[in-house]
C-alpha cells in the first residue's frame, strides 16, 4: 500500500520536526515542509500531484496567513487541509467562515493519535467527494457537447422561417429536451449531487442539508432552489423550519429518461 503523501506548512522549527516525525511512524509520508503561505502555494502549483494531505498552521512567515493559502489550495486543487493551531488562534479560524470543510487539532501535538483521526476521516471524505467529482465532470462533458446537438429543434415547425413568422409552440420533444438539459446541467455540480445524496433517505431541515454537505447556509439555499425549481426536490413549510426531500415522480421521469438518452449517448 503506497503511503498518503503529506506537506507540512509550519514556521516553528521544533513544531515542524515533531510533526515529520509523528507521521513516519504513523507510516505516512512527509513530502515537505514549508514555513510560508507562499511557499505553500508554490509547492502546489510544482507538485500537486504529489500531496495528498496538508498540515497547516495557521500563523506563518510571510504575507499570507494559514487561512487565506488554505482557500486558496482548496478552490484550486481539492487537497483536504488540517489546521494545527495554538488554542488562542481557534478564534480566528471560526471567524474566517471557511467555505470548505477542513479539520483542526490543537498544539501541542502529543502523538499521533492527535493527528490520525483528523487525517484519516479528511482523506476518506476527499477520495470519495473526487470520485464523484470526477464522475461528475464526465457526465458535464458530455452535457456541453452531445447535448448541444440533442437540444436541437427536431421538426421544422419550430424553427422560425425565413418569412419572419413566429415559433411555433414547444412540442412535447422539445419539453422533454429541456427537462433533461436542465437536469444534467444542475446536478453536474457536485453540491447539488451531495444534496441529492443526503436527501434519499429522509426528508432534512435546511440546517441539516447545510452540515452534511458542509456548505454555508446561502449556498445551500441556493443550490435547494434550483433543484426545487427543476422538481428534483419539494419543500415545505413545519413551524419554523423548512423542510425538503426527493420528488419521486420527478426523479423517476428523470431516471426512464436518462436510461433512453444513454442508449444514445453511451459514456464508455
Amino acid at each position: 500500500m503506497v503511503n498518503e503523501n503529506i506537506l507540512i506548512v509550519e514556521d516553528e522549527g521544533l513544531t515542524s520536526l515533531a510533526l515529520e516525525s509523528l507521521l513516519k511512524k504513523a507510516k505516512y509520508n512527509p513530502v515537505a515542509t514549508v514555513s510560508s503561505g507562499e511557499e505553500a502555494l508554490s509547492f502546489m502549483r510544482e507538485n500537486v500531484n504529489e500531496v495528498d494531505l496538508i498540515l497547516m498552521d495557521i500563523i506563518l512567515d510571510g504575507s499570507i496567513n494559514g487561512i487565506d493559502a488554505a482557500k486558496e489550495i482548496s478552490t484550486k486543487y481539492h487537497t483536504p487541509i488540517v489546521f494545527v493551531t495554538a488554542l488562542e488562534d481557534m478564534k480566528t479560524l471560526e471567524s474566517a467562515k471557511l467555505g470548505e470543510p477542513f479539520g483542526y487539532i490543537i498544539k501541542p501535538v502529543k502523538g499521533i493519535n492527535d493527528l490520525r483521526p483528523n487525517i484519516e476521516t479528511l482523506l476518506y471524505n476527499s477520495k470519495i467527494k473526487e470520485e464523484i467529482r470526477k464522475k461528475l465532470m464526465q457526465i458535464h462533458d458530455i452535457t456541453q457537447t452531445e447535448l448541444i446537438n440533442f437540444s436541437q429543434p427536431t421538426n421544422n415547425n419550430e424553427i422560425q422561417n425565413q418569412g419572419g413568422e413566429e415559433k411555433q409552440p414547444l412540442s412535447e420533444d422539445q419539453h422533454f429536451k429541456d427537462f433533461m438539459i436542465g437536469c444534467l446541467s444542475a446536478l453536474a455540480n457536485a453540491d447539488r449531487f451531495l444534496i441529492m445524496t443526503v436527501l434519499k433517505d429522509r426528508p432534512l431541515k435546511l440546517t441539516e442539508i447545510q452540515n452534511l454537505i458542509e456548505k454555508s447556509r446561502s449556498a445551500t439555499s441556493h443550490n435547494l432552489q434550483i433543484l426545487e425549481h427543476l422538481g428534483l426536490i419539494k419543500g415545505w413549510k413545519k413551524g419554523r423550519f423548512t423542510y425538503y426531500s426527493l420528488a419521486k415522480t420527478e426523479i423517476l421521469k428523470f431516471l426512464e429518461n436518462w436510461r433512453f438518452w444513454l442508449s444514445l449517448f453511451p459514456l464508455s
